[in-house]
């Protein structure tokens, strides 16, 4: 939220003593959610590797679980943001049938498959690549599980990265092309590659043995992982360096998810889950709130009183979003159990 509204609202040159950004490469935190998906992908296909159904029907339930997820959130806020934009856009009945079908691709989820015209939710772009990407991957982690989480996912996930830093630049940005896929499939596929190799690693250190001194030399380890990751978001580090800042990603993410560092026992509360769970919420809503409260700023609105009313709308409308949720997901579920019976 930081990295969106400084981006519009500051100069792109704006530093606090000379290297200090205000969070310009805060783009950094969906790389978090890729590995992180990669690795709860990986979970659920090793756990049901020997499970009698069809790799076709096995990808179909997990893809369903993942959609169902994010759906009843999608189903709130998309049309909200739809209804602004018509009224601020608003020239006739021949606006309203093009932004209609203009906004088809983003409502299906496929909005970087290229069909894309009309971004109305854009921050939703990294849901859709990781349906995509998972679509692709899911069934050959299921099938052959050992051979991609051990080698294959390593190896796609070192080269893809290389390849975008290579000729990008930067593992960040969401418009560009690359041969025949968008720029953020390919991050996806690569990140998504990595948490499966990331959950393997898992895995096995788990098995092991290790002291009291080893856990806590693991946990500062897990420290200054995190340490280097929220540097690179607030430092003026070059983004051809986003590869390696990447490797502190899957450490970090390797040993937060382990059994040997004193992490899980400190974050692993109530508290936590709660802020865990506003976080879908909150990123789809800051889109809308970003928008009022950047062309409020620009209308002579205070800067600080403009961060303020994006933060505290954006809470606010996540929450009313949350509580409308509830009552959405049991409709859907209640529908999806009733079809079910035919």
């Amino acid at each position: 939220m930081f990295f969106h509204i400084f981006d519009l609202l500051l100069p792109g040159n704006f530093k606090l003593l000379n290297h200090i950004t205000p969070f310009s490469n805060g783009w950094f935190g969906v790389e978090f959610f890729f590995v992180v998906s990669g690795y709860l992908m990986a979970a659920n296909a090793y756990k049901n590797q020997s499970n009698s159904n069809s790799i076709g029907k096995s990808t179909f339930d997990f893809l369903k679980r993942k959609l169902l997820a994010v759906l009843p959130y999608h189903l709130i806020i998309f049309p909200i943001s739809c209804i602004y934009i018509l009224i601020v856009n608003f020239d006739g009945i021949d606006s309203l049938m093009n932004l209609v079908v203009k906004v088809i691709p983003n409502f299906l989820l496929i909005q970087r498959s290229g069909l894309t015209v009309k971004d109305v939710l854009g921050v939703e772009w990294y849901i859709s690549e990781m349906l995509i990407a998972m679509l692709i991957i899911y069934p050959i982690c299921k099938k052959y599980y050992d051979r991609f989480a051990r080698t294959v996912a390593p190896v796609c996930s070192i080269l893809i990265i290389g390849y975008l830093i290579k000729t990008t630049g930067t593992l960040g940005g969401s418009t560009a092309w690359s041969v025949l896929f968008s720029k953020t499939l390919l991050r996806a596929i690569a990140e998504i590659c990595a948490g499966v190799f990331v959950f393997e690693v898992t895995r096995n250190i788990d098995k092991l043995n290790f002291s009291k001194k080893d856990k806590w030399f693991l946990t500062i380890f897990e420290v200054v992982s995190y340490i280097m990751i929220f540097a690179f978001i607030i430092w003026d580090f070059s983004e051809n360096l986003s590869g390696t800042f990447f490797i502190f990603v899957c450490v970090a993410v390797c040993l937060s998810f382990s059994d040997v560092t004193y992490g899980k026992k400190v974050f692993n509360n109530k508290l936590v889950c709660y802020l865990g769970s506003l976080s879908l919420p909150l990123y789809l809503c800051q889109s809308l709130m970003r928008i009022v409260s950047v062309a409020l700023f620009k209308r002579g609105l205070d800067f600080w009183v403009a961060v303020a009313l994006f933060f505290v709308s954006t809470f606010v409308y996540a929450f009313v979003a949350s509580l409308l949720e509830k009552r959405l997901r049991k409709v859907i579920n209640a529908k999806i159990e009733k079809l079910s019976q035919y």
